[in-house]
C-alpha cells in the first residue's frame, strides 16, 4: 500500500472522531449551535476530500495494471474495480458539490473510465482482440487519472497544514500564518486537466454519442423546481425529504439536479423530473438469490419508479453484483435503444446503482407494429445453415446514433453457436448479426 494511502485512511478516522467529538466537547464548551454546524460540516468535507484522493490513487493504480494484464479474467476483475472506484470518486465529489461550480469534464472523466474499462473487458470475454488504438486510450485515461490523484493528494496535504478551506463558514479554524487555497480554485485546476479530454468512441452508456445527443423525450418537457426534486429523489431512496441534501447540478442535453442522502447519489433531470441515474457504493457479501430472482428485483424497482414496459435482455455479474439490461417494449416490438441498466445486490436484493441515460436520450413515441403475416418472406433471408429457433420485431440502433425497425431471428448454426439475425422487412436485407456467448459471468453478444 502507498505511503499516501496509508496516511489518508489514518486521516479518515481522524476525520470520524473529530466529528464525533464535535458534538459532544463543542456542546460542553457551549459554543454556539452554528459554530458546532461549521465545524462538523468543515470536518465533513475534510473527509470527503480524503476519500476522492484514495479512490483517485487507486483508480490510476487500477489503470495501470489493466495495461498489463493479459487474459480476460483478470481485466474483468479490474474493470470491476475500476468501476466502483470511479463510482466511489463521483460519491465523494458529489459530497463536496457547489451549486456554481461546473465540473462537467471532471465528472465525463470518472463515468467513462470505468465504463470503457468494462466495455473492454466484455469485449476479451467475446475473444476479441483489444485493439492499439484502445490501449493507447487506457494509457491517456491513466495518465488523466494520475494528474487528478496528484492534485487530489495536493488538496490533503494543504487540510493537514490547517491551509485549505471550503467557505467563509470554515476559516477561523484555519492557520492564519498559512496562505489559505480555495477548494473551488483547486477543483477548477483539476477541471483544467481534463480540458482536452479526448472523445471515446465504444457501446457503452456514457459514450460520447449519447453525452451529445439531444433528447426527443426532454426535449419538450416542463421545467422542474429544485425543490420537486428533492421530493422525487426522497421517494427513490425511501427516505424523509430533510434526509435528502441538494449537491449541485449536471449539465448537458440531460441537464440534471444532484442530491444525496449521505451514501447514495441520484441526479434528477431538470426537464420532465425524470429520475436519471443513482449511484452508490455497496459491497455484496454472500450471495443468497440467483440471476431470475435479481432480474425480478431489477424490474419491480423500474416500475416502482415510472418506467414501464421493460423487459429483461442480456446481463453480467462482478463480484456478487448483477448489472441487467432491460429494454422498452411496445407493441410487441423490442426497443434496444430505449436501454436502462440496473445493478442489484444478489446478498441482500438491493438495489446499488441504475442508468437510464440512455433511455432518456433515444425513448420517443414511435409508430410501430410487429410483423406477421410477411414474415415467410423474410426467411428466405435467413442463411440456410441456420436453424430458426424463435423471432421478433425489434428497433435497433445505428452506428449514427439512429435506429431502423427489423426482425430479429434467434438461430443456431450447425455447430450448435447461437444466433442473431436481424432482417429490414422493407429491404430483405440483413442490418447486423450477433453471436451469443454464455458464461457463468452473463451472456454477452459479438
Amino acid at each position: 500500500m502507498k505511503t499516501g494511502k496509508k496516511r489518508n485512511h489514518i486521516r479518515l478516522a481522524s476525520f470520524l472522531i473529530a466529528a464525533f467529538l464535535s458534538l459532544s466537547i463543542w456542546g460542553v464548551r457551549e459554543h454556539t449551535q452554528k459554530e458546532k454546524y461549521n465545524r462538523l460540516i468543515m470536518l465533513t468535507n475534510q473527509q470527503s476530500v480524503t476519500e476522492l484522493a484514495t479512490y483517485m490513487s487507486e483508480l490510476e493504480d487500477s489503470l495501470a495494471k489493466s495495461l498489463y494484464c493479459k487474459t480476460s479474467p483478470m481485466l474483468s476483475n479490474i474493470a470491476a474495480k475500476l468501476w466502483r472506484e470511479s463510482s466511489c470518486a463521483k460519491l465523494s465529489l458529489s459530497h463536496l458539490g457547489d451549486s456554481d461550480m461546473h465540473l462537467p469534464g471532471t465528472y465525463k472523466f470518472l463515468s467513462q473510465v470505468g465504463d470503457y474499462t468494462l466495455y473492454l473487458s466484455e469485449k476479451a470475454a467475446k475473444g476479441e482482440t483489444i485493439t492499439e488504438d484502445e490501449y493507447q486510450m487506457l494509457k491517456t485515461l491513466k495518465g488523466y487519472a494520475e494528474k487528478y490523484a496528484q492534485q487530489a493528494s495536493y488538496m490533503t496535504d494543504l487540510i493537514d497544514s490547517n491551509s485549505f478551506s471550503f467557505g467563509k463558514s470554515d476559516i477561523a479554524y484555519l492557520d492564519k500564518n498559512m496562505e489559505t487555497v480555495q477548494f473551488s480554485d483547486a477543483m477548477v485546476d483539476s477541471e483544467k486537466n481534463v480540458s482536452d479530454f479526448p472523445t471515446l468512441i465504444y457501446d457503452g452508456p456514457f459514450a460520447d454519442s449519447v453525452e451529445t445527443k439531444k433528447s426527443l423525450m426532454l426535449e419538450h418537457a416542463q421545467t422542474i423546481s429544485d425543490e420537486d426534486g428533492r421530493k422525487r429523489a426522497a421517494t427513490l431512496l425511501h427516505t424523509d425529504l430533510g434526509n435528502i441534501e441538494t449537491i449541485g447540478e449536471e449539465h448537458g442535453n440531460a441537464a440534471s439536479y444532484l442530491y444525496t442522502d449521505g451514501s447514495k447519489t441520484v441526479a434528477v433531470t431538470k426537464k420532465g423530473g425524470y429520475l436519471r441515474y443513482m449511484l452508490g457504493n455497496e459491497y455484496a457479501e454472500e450471495e443468497t438469490m440467483g440471476i431470475p430472482e435479481a432480474i425480478t428485483k431489477g424490474r419491480e424497482f423500474l416500475e416502482s419508479i415510472g418506467y414501464l414496459g421493460m423487459e429483461d435482455n442480456y446481463y453480467a455479474e462482478a463480484d456478487g453484483i448483477a448489472t441487467v439490461n432491460y429494454v422498452y417494449t411496445q407493441n410487441g416490438v423490442t426497443c434496444y435503444p430505449d436501454l436502462i441498466k440496473v445493478s442489484v445486490a444478489l446478498d441482500s436484493g438491493d438495489i446499488t446503482a441504475f442508468d437510464a441515460t440512455h433511455y432518456l436520450m433515444y425513448h420517443h413515441a414511435r409508430e410501430l407494429t410487429a410483423v406477421g403475416n410477411d414474415l415467410a418472406k423474410l426467411t428466405a433471408s435467413v442463411n440456410p445453415h441456420l436453424s430458426i429457433r424463435d423471432y421478433k420485431s425489434a428497433v435497433i440502433p445505428t452506428d449514427g446514433a439512429d435506429e431502423i425497425f427489423t426482425v430479429e431471428f434467434f438461430c443456431r448454426s450447425e455447430d450448435g453457436t447461437d444466433v442473431l439475425v436481424y432482417v429490414n422487412p422493407a429491404t430483405g436485407f440483413e442490418e447486423n448479426i450477433l453471436l451469443l456467448t454464455y458464461s457463468d459471468n452473463g451472456i454477452l453478444t459479438k
